[in-house]
């Protein structure tokens, strides 16, 4: 009896040990698979501009098994955004336009961008609640405040020599392209502040409908006042896959992947 309770002991035992390997096995191919395992999530593919003139823009992002943005890719004019991490933070970025290359730096104070160089430039950034200010470098004078609720940009300020510029954003509530891409909001403004076909997208949120006014800088004098609709068409999980100014016939659509 004694003999046949050790035999089933040592049974249940090499079952057990059996079960942990394979639990164990799976474990271990998973984290190899997909060493951040952040879930699916919907990121911006492509974004391909057509405008009236018969010119067109196309920009391609590239991400890594972690989800972070690698790689932009204006195949139109040649020229590549390479993103560089440290773990989850962003240190540099390089570009190559036109046969040349170029290193971004990037400086931190307190987790927060404070200044970027390129091509001998240096763009300044400062914060004050939710604010970000962006002080452009240049000939020119002009410094920029967004007010950010929500990862979403809801006014813009922005200062020339001459002149003030006032927005108010209205927003959908609905899924920006950008808004899974995980890197600083300051960062992601200065990239795209040259895409006016779809800068209003650069936030978590859409933006609809944008009322600006405009001032003189040394009286605060209103100089004129205008209201940009914007026409946006989404897909069933609510992300944009078209937009464009009402009234211009330049339109941005998007693609995505799921990863």
């Amino acid at each position: 009896m004694l003999s046949e309770f050790i035999q089933m002991k040592k049974i249940i035992l090499i079952i057990l040990a059996a079960v942990f390997l394979v639990i164990g096995c799976k474990k271990e191919d998973s984290s190899e698979n997909n060493p951040c395992d952040n879930g699916e999530q919907v990121f911006l593919k492509r974004a391909f501009t057509q405008y009236s003139n018969g010119q067109i823009s196309d920009l391609l992002y590239s991400y890594d098994e972690c989800d972070r943005l690698i790689e932009m890719f204006a195949t139109d004019e040649d020229t590549k955004i390479i993103f560089n991490y440290d773990n989850d933070k962003l240190t540099s970025m390089t570009i190559n336009d036109d046969g040349q290359t170029a290193e971004i730096t990037i400086n931190y104070t307190n987790n927060k961008v404070s200044s970027i160089g390129l091509w001998g430039d240096t763009y300044h950034f400062s914060y004050d609640d939710n604010d970000i200010t962006i002080i452009w470098p240049g000939n020119y004078t002009r410094t920029s405040t967004y007010t950010i609720v929500n990862g979403s940009i809801v006014k813009l300020v922005e200062v020339y020599e001459d002149e003030i510029i006032e927005e108010n954003w209205l927003l959908d509530a609905k899924n920006s392209p950008l808004k899974n891409i995980n890197l600083p909001m300051s960062i992601k403004i200065l990239l795209h502040d040259d895409l006016e076909q779809y800068f209003p997208l650069v936030g978590s949120e859409n933006c609809y409908q944008i009322n600006r006014k405009r001032f003189n800088k040394s009286t605060m004098e209103l100089i004129d006042e205008s209201t940009i609709l914007y026409e946006i068409e989404y897909n069933s999980n609510n992300y944009p896959v078209s937009f464009k100014e009402a009234g211009d016939d330049d339109i941005v659509i998007f693609s995505y992947i799921s990863q």
